[in-house]
């Protein structure tokens, strides 16, 4: 007996059965609507026949443009790809799918990717082959399913990139990087997603000379992870924030660094005397916690600089500390031109700006101890004439020391951050740009005036 549904037209005919939509790629990827691609006048379609006949050079160039852009490769070529067949031939050349960004806003949904992962392996052996930046940001449910289904038909990955994506490991897809890439991968950054002990210790151990920029930014870091990277003779960049121990020992033999960013970390300085980066240009070793920082290892940690000459930027949030422990290692960097001393006490103020005046731009003094006296000793223009950005957050700064600071040496200043000033009137505890400083001068006049009048 036959159970198929025949479907009837209004003269009750027999109409054929309707086909099965399969699943395709516009079931996966964020593809607008099709009123934004069709075109509906003639004059427009007589344009686009215009711009079909292009040359592929010259369309390689604009499809690189556009491919640049936030929307990222993915959506933007298969987009283009649908205007016509010289387009799409375009399209597929695989110097414009080197770089892949994967985010929420690629994805319709990751319930829906799920159920379309075969659309997207015949997608990945079609197009994937010459992906070098892969870059997959808040996608926990489907990134072990990207990254292994894309490491596999890869030829070589030199930019990996994963942020925010849940739980990773070699099971369900670093296997592949690990087998494939490892020996090719350059920059390898791992933000706020966990990943095994013995996973990191692989894939750090396994790394080449080519591994030039390596970023650990994780929450769920495991303790005492006692790595050395001392074998990755070119890496130039080392960022690390975990808050756990990390000993210096592992990478003071890396003399090509220019970047070192150990984030909220107590820090085992011991060997801290022993590391001499010359090439240091960016330093960052502050907290968010300075009741855990020792001032001993702080005295150690401003070693590492002093052997810099052509640092730039040096940040030291909430080291608690005494400034006067600072100034030795700043007499041969005369470079600085960002530096960041939140959380610092002490009556070397003045000495210290000495060794850093000329070169400085922005200059952070949140929550310095006692900077309404240190002030008053350094009121001359021969300090602050390069500081451009100043932020003395919750301080003991007053009115008639601003005012003196704005009059005197705040000469070339384009922000002054003045949040959270429990000396100031409510009126001035906030952010002020450059157009809006003669506000502030108008109103630390008319402060003085009345206070005049009052006594």
């Amino acid at each position: 007996m036959d159970t198929k549904r025949t479907q009837l037209d209004e003269n009750n005919n027999e109409t054929p059965p309707l086909k099965r939509r399969r699943n395709n790629l516009c079931n996966i990827v964020s593809l607008p609507g099709p009123g934004e691609t069709q075109l509906r006048h003639k004059r427009a379609k007589r344009v686009q026949s215009q711009w079909a006949y292009l040359p592929a050079e010259v369309l390689v160039k604009i499809f690189g443009y556009l491919v640049n852009q936030d929307t990222g490769a993915l959506p933007c070529l298969l987009r283009l790809s649908k205007v016509c067949r010289h387009w799409r031939m375009t399209a597929n050349i695989p110097f414009l799918w080197s770089n892949l960004h994967f985010a929420p806003y690629v994805l319709k949904s990751q319930r829906g990717f799920k159920n379309n992962v075969k659309s997207f392996r015949l997608m990945a052996g079609a197009h994937f082959c010459s992906v070098e930046n892969l870059v997959c940001d808040e996608l926990p449910m489907v990134a072990p399913i990207i990254i292994k289904t894309i490491s596999n038909y890869a030829r070589r990955i030199r930019v990996l990139s994963i942020q925010r994506c849940g739980s990773i490991s070699m099971k369900n897809c670093l296997q592949a990087i690990v087998d494939r890439h490892l020996s090719s991968l350059q920059e390898f950054c791992i933000c706020h997603t966990s990943i095994p002990t013995f996973d990191i210790r692989k894939i750090l151990s396994g790394a080449a000379e080519q591994l030039t920029r390596l970023v650990m930014i994780n929450p769920e870091f495991p303790r005492n992870l006692q790595i050395s990277l001392n074998h990755l003779k070119n890496l130039t960049v080392l960022k690390i924030e975990c808050g756990r121990t990390f000993r210096i020992s592992n990478i003071k033999k890396l003399k090509p660094l220019r970047v070192l960013h150990l984030i909220n970390m107590h820090l085992d300085s011991s060997d801290c005397l022993e590391v001499d980066f010359p090439e240091l240009e960016d330093l960052n070793l502050s907290v968010n916690d300075y009741f855990y920082v020792k001032e001993t290892d702080n005295r150690m940690l401003t070693s590492i600089f002093s052997k810099s000459p052509n640092i730039r930027t040096v940040n030291l949030h909430n080291r608690r500390m005494n400034v006067y422990h600072l100034i030795p290692s700043l007499e041969n960097c005369r470079k600085i031109e960002f530096l960041d001393i939140s959380g610092f006490y002490g009556s070397s103020f003045s000495t210290l700006l000495l060794h850093v005046s000329g070169s400085l731009k922005e200059f952070h003094l949140d929550n310095y101890g006692d900077l309404n006296a240190e002030l008053y000793s350094c009121v001359d223009i021969m300090y602050w004439q390069s500081i451009s950005i100043l932020s003395v957050r919750y301080t003991n700064i007053s009115a008639r020391v601003l005012e003196l600071l704005l009059h005197y040496c705040l000469t070339n200043i384009q922000v002054l951050n003045l949040d959270v000033c429990h000396c100031l009137p409510k009126c001035l505890r906030k952010r002020w740009e450059k157009d809006q400083l003669a506000q502030i001068k108008e109103s630390l006049r008319q402060l003085h005036q009345q206070g005049r009048r009052h006594t």
